[in-house]
């Protein structure tokens, strides 16, 4: 058989297998006699790297909640200056926004940088304000427009979680005010 003849038959195949409409054991079986056997390698391959792509993914999920802990111990247990302090969170933060990127495909793990994400930018903006050494009202005026705009992206996304933070972000920042 001529290239031609067998391309236009392995790509028949093909459409057959991706739209059902033979059961894939046949279509592996044909794939594998036209192409002698080389199709059904590449597909292996596919296979596996995408389950090594997905491995990856994972193991960034697992190791995005440990920049939480990790910028406390930066910011509060070393004697770093506050410049390079900002510095190494400014990082963490673009680490975690990168996951929030990486992850908005997935449907549930997208969360993690989320919860990650907004964590960390609360830290960076008290720090900050920290830094510039500003009064305790702008703290309240900072954590309060921090908390409405998780409200607006729980509103929008309808991620319950980031309605009750932002509740209860409010709630503390009341007992704040009356404790004053």
């Amino acid at each position: 058989m001529r290239d031609q003849r067998k391309s236009i038959i392995i790509n028949e195949i093909k459409y057959w297998k991706q739209n059902r409409l033979l059961p894939e054991q046949y279509c592996n079986y044909l794939l594998a006699l036209y192409s002698e056997g080389t199709e059904i390698d590449n597909t292996i391959t596919q296979k596996a790297s995408k389950l090594r792509g997905n491995i990856a993914l994972r193991l960034f999920g697992l190791f995005l909640p440990l920049l939480v802990p990790f910028t406390f111990l930066v910011i509060y247990f070393t004697e770093l200056s506050s410049q390079l302090q900002m510095v190494i969170l400014s990082i963490f933060i673009v680490i975690a926004f990168l996951g929030l990127i990486l992850f908005s495909k997935e449907g549930h793990f997208i969360h993690i940088p989320v919860i990650v994400l907004i964590l960390l930018l609360l830290v960076f903006s008290v720090t900050l304000a920290e830094m510039v050494n500003v009064g305790p009202h702008f703290f309240t005026i900072l954590v309060a427009f921090q908390a409405v705009v998780w409200l607006l992206i729980g509103i929008w996304k309808r991620w319950y979680y980031l309605h009750v933070v932002s509740i209860f972000t409010f709630l503390v920042i009341i007992l704040f005010i009356i404790l004053q």
